[in-house]
């Protein structure tokens, strides 16, 4: 009996310990952060058409007001959406840790959690539960050139309502640790870090990153840059948060390159006052200090640098010349296009870099093919800063048309660029035997010349006469030369027509049409000469 009721005291204690033990379990997974939900977001429309005004008033209602708020005082910032769901920013908003809040362009306010951030290269990502906004467009930075006009959206000083819209224009290209910014004369403030750079399509060019004390000065880093950092930060997420001075970023690199320096880039010494070191997470793994640096590292192309030798962030070159050839070289445009003139298997290429130290390489200068060959510059600075890729497109063009019989041309009345009149669009194109229609859509190096005679009348069996028994006669002949034929088509204007026909050339009716004869030779370099008649109506 007494052993029987030791094994009940055994049983229950046991039992009793598995009960605590489940509920501590249960505790810890209640406890537990969720998880992380990502969403895609919808993008916004693009403009049909550019339009600063209406491509300001198409973002602003996606661009958010960001708080960061520690021990009372505000960091304020500016941030737009992501497609993949997340809010973009500049890191120094929110790398001083505290709590984040989002205000929406409709007033509304949502907390955010910081997900992954680059304390070197500035950029931050944010997760919003309740994302109120659609996604921007990235646009084409390399599009733009100096002098280029932008606009800049932001809450400049934390200013209560609707947010700011500045306008000003793309002054220089500044580089340092792979990362291109643009240095802008848009009045940048407080409270702008982190806001969007459009060009007048509604497209992002690039993130508000930084003004100088007297708002001379901006810095925006480029959407091709951003756009790579992005990804790294949401495929490796990493939360950086620094300790009692802000450590030298690329964005210091570019401002002393410039001659301006400030030893508090930010503003930031009242924060650092009572937050001499702020930790990590707790959830965050421990890294050595050669860790931290290379999660600190750039996350942009060429952003490896090798610190044992001195580097440069010029990986521009100074002169690119072809030989025979004008390309109106400007160092920050890196895409050219040239057709060649001769049909050269190669390109004579005068280069010199910014940095006398630089290196280059050269690939796909040879073997020219028909179409387009692509001539790629490698730009690397010392100790791999920065590295740039200038294109050069050539075109060749063929000389022949293989198994060309004849010639087909369509006809139609359309509004020219060229003559800026209404005219008769003669579109030519080369057949074979069979009547299929050899490389259509392509510009062909073939035209010696093309003549164009214009009669008054039609004849089905070419008889001399029309079907009413008028003698058809000659209006006027036009020779083009290789220079005048725009996409394999001739233009002649319609108002020389009309002033060349007299009453008789129009037939009897309530349309009053007239019939043309045109007579198309078209003289090639290597295959002689190919001839076509065509029939046109025009109205009185």
């Amino acid at each position: 009996m007494k052993n029987k009721k030791n094994l009940f005291l055994v049983i229950g204690g046991i039992s009793l310990i598995l009960l605590i033990t489940i509920v501590f379990i249960l505790l810890f997974i209640l406890r537990k952060e969720k998880p992380i939900e990502i969403t895609n977001l919808n993008k916004m429309t693009k403009l049909s058409s550019p339009n600063f005004s209406k491509a300001a008033d198409l973002v602003k209602q996606n661009t958010v007001k960001i708080i960061n708020t520690v021990d009372g005082k505000q960091i304020v910032g500016t941030g737009f959406f992501h497609e993949s769901g997340f809010l973009i920013t500049n890191s120094h908003i929110v790398d001083i840790k505290g709590s984040i809040t989002v205000e929406f362009f409709d007033g509304t306010i949502e907390e955010a959690k910081l997900f992954s951030n680059d304390i070197q290269s500035d950029i931050a990502i944010l997760k919003v539960n309740n994302e109120k906004a659609l996604a921007v467009n990235f646009g084409d930075t390399l599009a733009l050139n100096v002098t280029d006009e932008v606009l800049a959206l932001g809450y400049a000083y934390n200013f209560d309502g609707e947010l700011s819209v500045t306008k000003g224009i793309l002054s220089a290209r500044r580089s340092a640790g792979g990362i291109e910014f643009l240095q802008l004369d848009i009045s940048l403030n407080n409270g702008n870090s982190g806001g969007p750079l459009i060009n007048a399509s509604g497209e992002l060019v690039g993130i508000n990153t930084y003004a100088s004390t007297n708002s001379t000065i901006g810095m925006s880093m480029s959407s091709e840059n951003l756009e790579t950092i992005i990804n790294k930060l949401i495929t490796e997420p990493k939360v950086n948060y620094i300790s009692e001075e802000r450590p030298q970023n690329v964005l210091s690199v570019v401002l002393k390159e410039i001659g301006y320096e400030t030893d508090d880039l930010y503003n930031e010494k009242q924060f650092m006052k009572k937050h001499p070191v702020i930790e990590k997470e707790k959830n965050e793994e421990q890294t050595t200090p050669e860790q931290n640096t290379e999660n600190n590292s750039s996350s942009g192309k060429g952003a490896n640098i090798d610190t044992s030798k001195p580097y440069s962030t010029d990986a521009y070159l100074s002169k690119l010349e072809i030989s025979n050839y004008s390309i109106n070289f400007v160092k920050t445009n890196i895409r050219y296009t040239i057709t060649l003139k001769n049909n050269e298997s190669s390109l004579n290429l005068n280069i010199q870099t910014s940095d006398p130290n630089a290196t280059y390489t050269v690939s796909g200068n040879s073997n020219f093919q028909i179409g387009e060959n692509i001539i790629t510059i490698n730009v690397t600075s010392p100790g791999k800063a920065a590295i740039r890729d200038y294109e050069i497109k050539v075109i060749k063009l063929p000389t022949r048309v293989e198994g060309a019989t004849g010639i087909s041309v369509s006809n139609h009345t359309q509004y020219s660029n060229y003559l800026n009149t209404n005219c008769f669009n003669l579109h030519i194109e080369f057949v074979d035997r069979d009547n299929i229609h050899l490389m259509q859509g392509v510009t062909l190096d073939v035209f010696n010349k093309v003549i164009v005679e214009v009669y008054s009348g039609w004849s089905e069996n070419n008889s001399g006469v029309d079907s009413s028994g008028k003698q058809i006669r000659l209006l006027k002949t036009y020779t083009f030369n290789p220079n005048q034929i725009h996409n394999n088509a001739v233009e002649i204007p319609l108002s020389d027509i009309r002033a060349l026909l007299n009453d008789d050339d129009y037939n009897d009716g309530v349309y009053q049409k007239s019939d043309l004869t045109f007579k198309i030779q078209v003289y090639t370099k290597e295959q002689g000469v190919f001839s076509y008649r065509s029939r046109e109506t025009i109205l009185k």
